[in-house]
């Protein structure tokens, strides 16, 4: 995380999707649960642009459960993990094929998302 805020300091654009699981943000809460919530509320703090998207939402589209950065037109990288959220491991592909088709998994990701910035706007229930 500490690369991603001094990469926002030096005016770089950070945008990230992340997908919970509904035991982190229940169906019938705005706000994700702690410790989540702090994890997402520091890095909007220090200007992170987070979408936010339920698991659960993805029911109808498993291809889109993926951890993948996409670094700008140049590589996508995808991280494997284990049932502890560990990386097992990092594939970087600088191939212009792969870098359209996660881009185009990203805007299809982002239509399921709430931009955290609005969640945080959203009085309590």
């Amino acid at each position: 995380m500490k690369a991603n805020f001094e990469a926002v300091h030096r005016r770089v654009l950070i945008e990230r999707i992340a997908i919970l699981p509904d035991a982190d943000w229940p169906t019938d809460t705005d706000l994700p649960a702690d410790p989540i919530r702090s994890w997402l509320q520091e890095q909007h703090d220090h200007g992170l642009h987070l979408v936010l998207v339920r698991e659960s939402a993805l029911r109808g589209e498993p291809e889109l459960l993926a951890d993948f950065g996409i670094y700008g037109d140049r590589a996508v990288g995808t991280q494997e993990l284990d049932e502890h959220s560990r990386t097992v491991r990092f594939t970087l592909s600088f191939d212009s094929q792969a870098v359209r088709l996660a881009d185009d998994r990203w805007r299809r990701l982002a239509i399921f998302g709430i931009p955290f910035q609005s969640l945080l706007a959203t009085p309590p229930a």
